[in-house]
């Protein structure tokens, strides 16, 4: 397939191709700005609510569902607390902006980082002098003290996490502009959204049920993430009514939230890990390849034969191997999700249950208590016997449920990617062997199973695919790599019309089959012979060649060029260039699955070839 008419990016960085991206630098120039983008609008909401209410009440006035008796806060208090907010919210919608690329990187990140230490240092001198110079004699604190003090930590953190992403961006690590998605950018709009959704919703009923404003926040938080404490509920006749509508609307905008959160923290993320592990595995076996080192495991049989592997088998084990590769990778990374997820649950369990038993230790909780009051809220069944008293436990307990929210769903999404999937194929094995029976028999799939044990063992190792006990290559459905010749463009019959036809419904037939196969999840993979009849289609099989025949000048290629051929659609493999199955070359290799690349190439090579038949009779008329 040579490279004309190629649909290709320019000057593409390696930024763009997720393979080449190591991940610390993805998670700086990626994650850390969508957890700004998200964490940002959440922070001014809890600057509004620090505004919503004096800092100070009458001791023995504030009770659960009241209006406390409140002590009017210094003016110079409530103006530092207000440039607070319109700075953090200038630096919100700078980082907006920039996002949506209408403001450029240069200029919106020292806005919106310097804005967000402004605002919290603003914050933090405040509530360090607040209780210092005002009177606190038979007074306390109110929730909206507590708020402030959150605003801030969150302002300080999110405008650190864009100051490792600014680094990484003048040093060259990745270009100077967010490579997010429409979806990504609109993580941004829909917290915002769901925020302004929960603070109207509060203005509201705070209003409709005579409560303090921050109280009807706690009671909207928690109704909308559907955890039913039951210290706070509506008593009136037109409060019950608008819950209605109001519980509907927040909890489907929640599901949006948590549905882009799933699927750009899950999704995303795990393609891009997955796509950078595999190239960092590949490129070690390469270079064990190229050293001799034969120690690691996977490179069995293939570097263990003392040269007693024909090219065409050698090509066969480097296939089998990178299956293997990504097979091992995606497998490891699916457990370590897995892992990383629970891990940080079982914190925010742990670490929540610590806070509450500080807030509420002097109304009698233990640290029992409080872990119990944590697990019934983590996973929303919401009893109600335990509740929050009037402490700085309650703000807590919003910025804490909000945190829950995505973390319990990256658990149960990792979850069933891995636990959950056992106990599926447990159920459907348990099934075949009582009450539902596979289609082909227990006597034949145990057949099946010891007839591969057997050719396993025979061949020493060697890696054979087999559909339903029968070898891939002596398989009636499959399509063998020894009628490559015949499929070739290069070959001289196909200057002939009919042949040239023949081919072209071949490749139209193939590109049907492979449609299907796009939408496969997990991804669909084909076995060697079926690549093999693909790529005599496309025209580029015979630059196929074992790893050590590449030459040392194409065995590794600059992190620019890889960018380049990577990027290009349909992907770049030009006749008679030598490549191997785990070079870089490899059409195994990059961001694509199997199918895509198949289908881009297969479409291209149909297309170039029309014009061509088009262009030669039009000639022919002519002359």
């Amino acid at each position: 397939m040579d490279g004309r008419g190629k649909g290709k990016a320019p000057n593409p960085s390696v930024d763009e191709v997720p393979c080449l991206l190591p991940t610390r630098w993805w998670f700086a120039s990626t994650a850390f700005p969508l957890l700004a983008g998200t964490l940002g609008p959440m922070a001014n909401a809890f600057s509004i609510c620090s505004l919503s209410q004096n800092w100070r009440a009458e001791v023995g006035t504030v009770a659960t569902g009241n209006l406390p008796k409140t002590v009017k806060d210094p003016s110079w208090a409530i103006t530092i607390n207000s440039v607070s907010l319109c700075f953090a919210l200038i630096s919100n919608l700078s980082l907006l902006l920039n996002m949506a690329r209408r403001v450029r990187f240069s200029v919106s990140q020292p806005i919106t980082i310097g804005g967000w230490y402004i605002a919290s240092a603003l914050l933090i001198g405040l509530t360090v002098a607040v209780p210092r110079v005002t009177d606190l004699h038979g007074r306390q604190l109110t929730q909206a003290y507590y708020y402030a003090i959150m605003a801030a930590a969150i302002y300080f953190f999110v405008s650190s996490l864009l100051l490792v992403t600014v680094y990484g961006a003048n040093t060259g690590r990745y270009s100077k502009h967010f490579h997010l998605t429409t979806s990504q950018r609109s993580l941004m709009l829909q917290t915002i959204l769901y925020m302004m959704y929960l603070l109207i919703g509060a203005a509201i009923f705070s209003r409709v049920e005579n409560w303090s404003y921050l109280d009807a926040l706690y009671w909207a938080d928690f109704t909308l993430l559907t955890n039913g404490i039951g210290d706070l509920a509506p008593a009136t006749h037109l409060g019950r009514s608008l819950l209605f509508p109001f519980a509907v609307g927040g909890i489907l905008t929640l599901g949006l939230v948590v549905m882009s959160i799933r699927s750009l923290m899950i999704e995303r993320a795990r393609t891009q890990l997955t796509a950078r592990t595999t190239e960092k595995t590949r490129k070690l076996v390469t270079e064990q390849l190229q050293s001799g080192d034969i120690k690691k495991r996977m490179l069995q049989p293939l570097a263990n034969q003392d040269n007693s592997l024909s090219d065409k088998e050698l090509q066969q084990e480097e296939f089998q191997l990178m299956h293997r590769i990504h097979k091992t990778c995606a497998w490891q990374l699916r457990w370590l999700s897995l892992l990383i997820s629970a891990f940080a649950w079982a914190v925010l369990w742990l670490v929540g249950s610590v806070a509450f038993w500080l807030a509420e230790r002097d109304a009698g909780w233990t640290y029992f208590t409080s872990l119990y009051f944590a697990y019934v809220n983590l996973l929303t069944i919401g009893y109600g016997d335990v509740v929050l008293g009037q402490s700085w436990g309650k703000p807590f307990f919003v910025l804490w449920s909000l945190l829950a929210v995505p973390t319990t769903t990256i658990l149960i999404s990792s979850m069933g990617d891995t636990v959950a999937k056992l106990f599926h194929d447990a159920t459907i094995f348990a099934g075949d062997l009582t009450l539902f029976p596979h289609e082909t028999g227990i006597k034949n799939r145990l057949f099946s199973f010891i007839h591969g044990m057997v050719e396993s063992l025979r061949h020493r190792g060697r890696r054979t695919e087999y559909i339903n006990g029968e070898p891939i290559s002596d398989h009636p459905h499959t399509c063998h790599s020894a009628s490559i010749e015949n499929l070739t463009p290069q070959h001289p019959e196909y200057q002939d019309g009919g042949l040239s036809s023949q081919r072209w419904c071949a490749i139209v037939h193939e590109l049907g089959k492979i449609y299907n196969d796009l939408s496969c999840d997990p991804p669909k993979h084909y076995t060697h012979d079926e690549w093999c009849y693909f790529l005599g289609l496309i025209g580029c099989a015979e630059g196929c060649c074992p790893f050590s025949q590449i030459p040392p000048t194409d065995a590794e290629l600059s992190n620019a060029e890889r960018a380049r051929r990577l990027s290009e659609k349909p992907p770049a493999l030009s006749f008679g260039e030598k490549w191997s199955w785990v070079g870089v070359k490899s059409p195994l290799t990059g961001d694509r699955n199997e199918a895509r690349w198949l289908f881009e190439a297969l479409l291209f090579t149909l297309e170039e070839e029309v014009k061509s038949q088009c262009n030669s009779s039009y000639a022919k008329s002519n002359t």
